[in-house]
Formats: C-alpha cells, sequence, structure tokens
C-alpha cells in the first residue's frame, strides 16, 4: 500500500521538474496503473470499503456508453484510450482514498507531499530562471520565469487546484519536530505570494476567476473557517500582486487581459460542439474526436461538460454530471463534521472545498480535465476529499449490503482493473509510436493545436482524419 502512495507522490514531483508534456502524460500513465493495480493486494479491506453502489453503478453506466460511442469512432484507437484513461482515473482515485485511509497517515501529511512540496519546486525552479537571468544578463521574456510548460495556460489550469492548499499549509504543523512553528509559517507564506506573484505575472483569467468565485462560496459553506480562509487568501494574492509588480515589468496589456470578458475564441468552440451535439445527441462522435475537427483554436471544446456531451452522447453527460452532484452533496453532508474537528482539519476541508469549486469553475472555460498536470491535481484532490468525507460515517449510506454482491463487485472490479491497467498501458505504447512516427501536416491549423493538446503534445487529430 505505502509503494503504491509513494510511486503517486514521485511522479507529482517528477510531473513538475519536468517539463515535457509528452514525458508527463508518461508518468501519469504509469501512476494510474500501478496505484490501481497495488490497491487490489488486500482484497478483504476493499469489499469494506465499497460505498455508494448508485455513484458506481452511474460511472459504470457511462463507461459502458463511452465504449460502445468509441466503437463507432473515426479513430476507435484513440477513443478507446480515452475512456479507459477516464474509467482508470476514476478507479485511481477511489484506490487513493482508501490507501490513504488504510496507511493511517494524517490528510495532513499528503498535503505537504502532494501539494505544498510542489508548490515549493515550482517555486524553486522559477528562482533558478531568475538569478540566471541576472547572471547571464539576458532579459526575462513573457512568460518567463515560468518556461516548462508547453501553453502558460497548463500552467494556470495547475495553480488552480493548488492554491487554496497554500492558505491551508499555514495551519499544518512543521514537517519536523526541529522546526520552529514560527519558521515554518514564514516559509509556508513566502511560498504562498510567490506562488501568487507567479499567477499575477501569467495573466491567467480563468484561475483568478475560478479562485476568486470559489472563495466567497467558501465563506458561505463554511462559516468562520471559510472567512479565515479568505481573507488569508486576499491578503497572500494582494502581497503576491505588489510583489510581481516590483519584480517584473509586465506585458502592457497583462491588466487588460486579466480584466476583459471577452471569450478568446470560447464561444466559437462551444458552438462547434453545440453544432456536433446536434449532430450526435445520443453517442456523440466518439471520445478525444473533438480533436480531430479543424477548429482553428483549439483539440478540444474548453468545456469539460460541452466535451463530454459532444464526444460521448448527452446520456453519458448526463450521467457523469449526476455522479459528480451525488459526490459533491457527500462531501456536503461531511462538511460540518470535519469543520468541527480540529483548527488544522478544519482548514485543509475548506482548501479542499476550494479547491474542488475552483477546479469544477475553471472545468468549464478550459482544459482542465484534458492536461497531465491538471489531470494529476484532478485525482490527488478528488482523492484526499474523498479519504476526509470517509472518515465521516453519516447515519445512513448507501452501501452494498448483500455479501455475494459484495464479492461479486470486488472479484468484478478488480478484473475490469487488471484488464484496463493492461488496455491502457497498450494503447499509451501504440498511440505513443503512431504519434512520433507520423508525418506533421504543415496546415496552420496543425501547428496552431500543438500547443492545445489533447493526450500527446502534438495530440490533435487533424492530420489523422481526412476532411469531409
Amino acid at each position: 500500500m505505502k509503494s503504491a502512495l509513494l510511486v503517486w507522490t514521485l511522479g507529482g514531483w517528477l510531473i513538475v521538474l519536468n517539463g515535457d508534456f509528452d514525458l508527463r502524460r508518461t508518468i501519469l500513465v504509469v501512476g494510474l496503473c500501478f496505484v490501481s493495480l497495488i490497491s487490489l493486494a488486500t482484497q478483504g479491506r476493499l469489499q469494506r470499503h465499497l460505498r455508494a453502489k448508485s455513484v458506481l453503478f452511474t460511472l459504470a453506466t457511462a463507461t459502458a456508453l463511452g465504449f460502445t460511442s468509441a466503437a463507432r469512432s473515426s479513430l476507435s484507437n484513440w477513443s478507446l484510450l480515452e475512456v479507459v484513461f477516464f474509467a482508470l482515473s476514476l478507479s485511481t482515485i477511489y484506490a487513493l482514498s482508501w490507501l490513504c485511509i488504510t496507511a493511517r497517515f494524517e490528510i495532513s501529511r499528503y498535503v505537504l507531499l502532494w501539494i505544498t512540496l510542489p508548490v515549493a519546486i515550482v517555486c524553486a525552479m522559477s528562482v533558478v530562471n531568475i538569478y540566471s537571468s541576472l547572471i547571464s544578463g539576458l532579459s526575462l521574456t513573457y512568460p518567463e520565469p515560468i518556461s516548462d510548460f508547453a501553453n502558460i495556460r497548463f500552467f494556470n489550469q495547475y495553480q488552480t487546484w493548488l492554491l487554496p492548499f497554500v492558505t491551508a499549509a499555514i495551519f499544518i504543523p512543521p514537517p519536523h519536530l526541529s522546526i520552529r512553528t514560527a519558521i515554518w509559517r514564514l516559509l509556508v507564506s513566502t511560498l504562498a505570494v510567490f506562488f501568487w506573484l507567479l499567477y499575477w505575472h501569467s495573466h491567467g483569467r480563468g484561475t483568478g476567476y475560478a479562485t476568486f468565485l470559489a472563495a466567497l462560496m467558501t465563506t458561505v459553506l463554511c462559516g468562520r473557517h471559510g472567512r479565515r480562509y479568505f481573507i488569508i487568501t486576499l491578503g497572500f494574492a494582494i502581497l503576491g500582486y505588489l510583489a510581481e509588480s516590483v519584480m517584473f515589468l509586465s506585458p502592457a496589456d497583462g491588466g487588460a487581459h486579466l480584466a476583459s470578458l471577452q471569450s478568446s475564441g470560447r464561444l466559437y468552440l462551444w458552438h462547434i460542439a453545440l453544432d456536433v451535439l446536434a449532430a450526435h445527441p445520443v453517442l456523440g462522435i466518439g471520445p478525444m474526436m473533438f480533436a480531430s475537427i479543424d477548429t482553428g483554436e483549439a483539440a478540444h471544446p474548453h468545456n469539460a461538460i460541452l466535451q463530454w456531451a459532444s464526444e460521448w452522447g448527452i446520456p453519458a453527460a448526463v450521467l457523469i454530471m449526476t455522479a459528480i452532484g451525488c459526490c459533491f452533496w457527500r462531501w456536503y453532508r461531511a462538511l460540518p463534521v470535519l469543520l468541527a474537528q480540529s483548527k488544522k482539519d478544519a482548514q485543509i476541508a475548506t482548501a479542499t472545498t476550494a479547491s474542488l469549486i475552483a477546479g469544477t469553475i475553471h472545468g468549464l472555460l478550459s482544459g482542465v480535465i484534458v492536461m497531465p498536470a491538471s489531470q494529476f491535481m484532478l485525482i490527488t484532490v478528488a482523492a484526499l476529499a474523498a479519504a476526509q468525507a470517509a472518515s465521516v460515517k453519516p447515519s445512513r449510506i448507501d452501501t452494498l449490503e448483500s455479501p455475494k454482491l459484495k464479492r461479486f463487485v470486488t472479484y468484478a472490479y478488480s478484473l475490469w482493473i487488471v484488464l484496463a491497467s493492461l488496455l491502457l498501458a497498450t494503447l499509451t505504447v501504440t498511440s505513443y509510436q503512431s504519434h512520433v512516427t507520423q508525418s506533421l501536416s504543415s496546415r496552420s491549423v496543425y501547428t496552431r493545436n500543438l500547443n492545445q493538446p489533447r493526450f500527446w503534445v502534438d495530440g490533435t487529430l487533424t492530420s489523422l482524419v481526412e476532411k469531409p
């Protein structure tokens, strides 16, 4: 069990340390397969952790519809890859939450290892870039010092999940007894301010709007803990803005871009997705197949719901959103109990609430559910939330009551994990081979979509599908 948690932790660090998009994708795939397989080592405990059969059935039905849509797709191998990746991501969320509980390791430690340390790594790498610029005499060009993401907006998507937790880290005890609390809080505050500095320098509207709206909603949901979170986060944001103003001469249109309400091509992409949805309402055009459309803008519609609906079909999209709604409802029911615990646990629950809301909002405006770094954080935060919610025992819960049904579901789940892991590994290897060997299209739309990939860095499929 601990080996799976260690692999996932190392994967999170490597995703930050390595700037290659394809390697990040590979690390994430390895993490999904390894964690899911290792979680099957103790099936007896797995039976007791199976809950919420309605959510399980809903997601299983949506996945079945995804497989059906993939079978009808013009590029069924890529569609199948998308469906298996999606399903195994859900299994990994479940497995990580279960491993967090059975490992009896405080949630605060996972926050330090999975979230706070990656923030420190990002900040340290940016500082190195700044000092390298000073030593070499070469000025930084936008978006430096954030130069390790194929697209600066991928970094913003990654930040959306992380920003709420840098506030909560102040309330987490130092990782070692030799570190004084005051020193630890000063270090965390410095990281938080610098991380906000990087946000302001990136001029990412989606992250800013999503984080601000999530903070407002958190003040309502979490009471005094939410108000404390809002005030501290606002303080870090202001200090980060002031620090960015002093350290960098930002592009002239930076402030204008942040204040702009222009869609930046999103309305155009949404219109295309709606047209596709109207033409293929039941099973869509096939998972990942939006990347085969010559949009001239992006390989995904910049909206999670429209992506599922246009590619998987309306029934699958409704089922997925229903399952997500049920999970949010279970988190809402568990939240009062979590907030009544220690200040540390309450602030982590508050930050988790803000992160989930911010990620959801940003997913309606960007490719949060598409890019490997943000996908890793989505899985991580969802697993943390599930582990926290599982510590609360409501008076009534939808469980698998029949012993025979428990055994059947457990064995079926185990068989599915093995088959899905092998299938995902096989499809990843074969798709990468075709990805590196195919001749790159010279069309401008293809070049444009290199910065908006789906699975690999040139994951747009417009070069593989002929125009009708």
